[in-house]
């Protein structure tokens, strides 16, 4: 079976040479060829990005270490069945979060179910756009025979979770603090999911520089229909979504606003759907989560716009960028456990299976607004 790293290595050969328009160096092994400098540093960039991002940790897993309110990395070897809160567990797949992070998630990586152990096609529609000049049948013979192009990876989800304990006598009477401390955690493991899956895209994507300013004659909204025909250019189908982060959204206003001609000035004002419209594209959405480092909160997306495709109710199969592939818990998306390790302290922990995976690298763009 070949690593990630292989496969990722190949996608990237095809997706580069049909960028620069160098077919004829694509062979049947994209191996094969000898990668140039550029795309050497960017499978690099990629495969750091997902070993960083598959360690990511926050607190150590389980420490032991008491302190009221602290939130620690949990997986399966703290939970026991006995713990599991049926109540609680039934909140959380209730639960939804006001601050849009739930459709932002939706947004860059669609949920797809599958079983502990799965595999998924990594897409490379390179032969799909070949032109077959030589279809002709000869009397007797056969047909010209079509190989699908995507190469079936296996996988396997991972456990992931966070936990929380309190002091009993911090609660002051509260009668919803399991509630409460639930919400946090979901809070925290989505905005997890969510930073994954932009990193991810960000990695993977090809970078083009550009400029919003105030100076006469700059049109924001042309570069990114700009991006989204070189994405095309390189896997064959328009992108059909596109994320601007908050300091590139700010900066396309600005720079419109500043224009002297009715056509920029109408733009400023769209919101993510006209905009959208105005692209051609499915969705627009614009990014305003934060996430903290230390007492530094950190824009998600920054001076980003990406453009890549996504599916709603997507399988393991079809013909996207990325997937966020989950598992069900006895019917729930969620598992909440909470038990006592002393008679004061209480542990409430969440719990959950996922994995996102970069599917096809084809065709993911971004722009680095300065």
């Amino acid at each position: 079976m070949k690593s990630r790293f292989h496969i990722i290595s190949s996608l990237l050969a095809v997706s580069s040479a049909m960028l620069y328009g160098r077919r004829e160096e694509v062979s049947n092994s994209a191996a094969a060829s000898k990668p140039s400098p550029r795309l050497t540093q960017k499978r690099e960039a990629i495969e750091n990005a997902m070993r960083e991002i598959d360690g990511f940790q926050f607190d150590p897993v389980h420490s032991g270490r008491f302190e009221h309110d602290r939130v620690e990395e949990a997986n399966a070897s703290v939970f026991d069945s006995t713990n599991l809160s049926e109540p609680l567990t039934n909140y959380a797949v209730g639960w939804r979060d006001e601050s849009g992070l739930d459709e932002a998630l939706g947004f860059f990586a669609p949920e797809v179910p599958v079983g502990m152990r799965f595999e998924y096609r990594q897409f490379n529609n390179a032969d799909d756009f070949e032109n077959d000049t030589d279809d002709a049948r000869a009397i007797y013979a056969g047909f010209k025979e079509v190989i699908e192009g995507g190469t079936m990876v296996q996988d396997k989800l991972i456990n992931r979770g966070l936990m929380i304990s309190v002091d009993e006598d911090e609660l002051q009477g509260d009668p919803n603090w399991r509630e409460r401390k639930v919400r946090k955690l979901l809070n925290r493991i989505k905005r997890n999911s969510l930073i994954r899956a932009v990193a991810l895209l960000d990695a993977a994507a090809g970078n083009t520089a550009v400029t919003w300013d105030t100076t006469d004659g700059k049109d924001p909204d042309q570069d990114v229909e700009s991006m989204l025909a070189t994405g095309a250019d390189g896997s064959g189908m328009m992108s059909n979504r596109v994320a601007y982060g908050e300091t590139a959204r700010l900066k396309r206003k600005l720079s419109i606003r500043a224009q002297k001609h009715a056509g920029g000035f109408a733009n400023a004002g769209m919101n993510a759907g006209d905009l959208a419209s105005y692209l051609g594209v499915d969705q627009v959405l614009f990014a305003r989560s934060r996430y903290g480092t230390g007492a530094t909160k950190t824009r998600l997306m920054a001076n980003l716009v990406l453009s890549f495709t996504a599916y709603n109710g997507a399988d393991t199969e079809d013909a996207s960028n990325i997937k966020r592939f989950y598992r069900m818990l006895d019917g729930q998306r969620y598992r909440v456990y909470e038990w006592r390790p002393s008679p004061k302290k209480v542990c409430i922990a969440v719990e959950h299976y996922e994995r996102t995976r970069i599917t096809s690298t084809l065709g993911i763009r971004k722009l680095t607004v300065s």
